[in-house]
């Protein structure tokens, strides 16, 4: 039977950037760039989830909006991914690469240069789009 994971990730935009981050390499997609977010915890809801996430890997205190602005589905035969991608902000804090392995800011058209995990090319092709 396959695992379903709910996963929440968060568009940090700076002008015409948005924040991607590097899996560390003993990771799962060992590597690859994907927008920062993490798995939703049991009793917590998807804003609770990526505020919490992004303080985890990044360092930083966001504020995100109240509902996702898109959700996107993958799977493999082990694993059915389904992410939900929020709107989000930095209040406050310096972006620290604590729970990655990198991360950079990059120009939408420029995400396509980037070795990125399966669900986020779907969620870049989604922001060529915007």
């Amino acid at each position: 039977m396959k695992v379903h994971l709910a996963v929440v990730a968060a568009l940090i935009r700076e002008n015409d950037k948005v924040l991607i981050c590097q899996r560390k390499a003993d990771d799962c997609f060992a590597l690859l760039w994907e927008f920062p977010g993490g798995k939703v915890e049991t009793g917590e809801t998807y804003q609770q989830a990526i505020i919490r996430e992004i303080k985890e890997e990044l360092g930083v205190d966001i504020q995100a909006d109240n509902s996702p602005l898109a959700v996107f589905e993958d799977e493999n035969e082990e694993l059915r991914i389904t992410v939900y991608l929020f709107k989000t902000r930095i209040k406050e804090g310096v972006l620290i690469p604590r729970d990655c392995h990198d991360f950079k800011m990059v120009k939408i058209n420029d995400l396509r240069n980037f070795n990125l995990a399966p669900v986020d090319i779907k969620i870049a092709a989604y922001l060529s789009r915007e």
